[in-house]
């Protein structure tokens, strides 16, 4: 089985829940994950401002971020309150079209509700899934009644950071080892 980047697969999310060739599933959200006001990366942060429907926004984010974004030999999935204004970031960032798990614009209250039930379809596949949420994400790792998994909540003001980026590698490398703080990675398959 090739493992190939996200946008090299169907762009639905139900075309994600779908496929059962073991490629982990990483979710992210945009605000506070990628868009932060003070990213922790190396160089300058870029900044500029994206008209949507709604309005006009301020985008703050690291290329290095985004790099590493665009090199992750996964399945990517925006779950994000951007619904699908999210391409107007995907152009900025240069990022090619991602499926995305929430297809419309939702009043803010709605959403983490909206966020679970997506990460709990993911879950239900089987495969092994990352979510990066600065909000509802529960900085957790571990096997799940499901397969394993790695959340990710990164600080709202500086988003991912380089620490994260190399836990998501990890991860990725090797889904099914055991992952303690005082440990070394060990083997655990299901």
């Amino acid at each position: 089985m090739a493992i190939t980047h996200g946008w090299d697969q169907p762009h639905g999310f139900d075309a994600i829940l779908d496929r059962d060739d073991g490629t982990v599933i990483v979710a992210l959200d945009f605000d506070g994950v990628v868009n932060a006001a003070r990213p922790k990366w190396p160089e300058r942060p870029r900044k500029k401002h994206v008209r949507t429907s709604v309005g006009e926004f301020l985008i703050v984010w690291a290329p290095s971020l985004r790099d590493h974004i665009k090199a992750l030999a996964v399945q990517l999935v925006w779950l994000t309150s951007w619904g699908p204004e999210i391409h107007v970031v995907e152009d900025l960032l240069g990022l090619p079209r991602l499926p995305h798990a929430i297809n419309t614009l939702l009043p803010s209250a709605d959403v983490p509700a909206v966020q679970h039930a997506a990460i709990a379809e993911i879950a239900a596949t089987g495969r092994p899934w990352i979510w990066c949420d600065d909000n509802e994400a529960e900085n957790s790792s571990g096997p799940t009644e499901h397969g394993p998994h790695l959340e990710i909540r990164p600080k709202s003001k500086h988003g991912l950071t380089p620490d994260d980026i190399e836990r998501i590698w990890d991860f990725i490398d090797n889904p099914y080892a055991v992952r303690s703080a005082d440990a070394p990675a060990t083997e655990a398959r299901p």
